[in-house]
C-alpha cells in the first residue's frame, strides 16, 4: 500500500507545480471561492492520503482480531 501513497504524492507534486500560481474559482450555493491551483491539490493530496491510511488501518484491525 506504500506505493499508493508515493504514487499520488508525485501525482500531486507535479499537479502542484504544473498550476502553480493558477486562480481557481468554485461556486457553491450562489458563492464564488477563489484558491490557488496549488491549495486545491494539496487538499486532494491530504483526502487521498487519509482515505488510503484509513484503509490501512482498518484492514490491520480486522486481521488482527482474537
Amino acid at each position: 500500500m506504500r506505493k499508493y501513497s508515493i504514487f499520488i504524492s508525485i501525482l500531486t507534486l507535479i499537479f502542484g507545480f504544473t498550476f502553480y500560481g493558477e486562480p481557481v474559482s468554485i461556486q457553491i450555493f450562489n458563492t464564488e471561492y477563489v484558491m490557488a491551483a496549488e491549495v486545491l491539490c494539496f487538499a486532494v493530496w491530504l483526502i487521498l492520503t487519509l482515505l488510503i491510511q484509513a484503509i490501512n488501518l482498518k484492514r490491520y484491525f480486522s486481521r488482527n482480531e482474537a
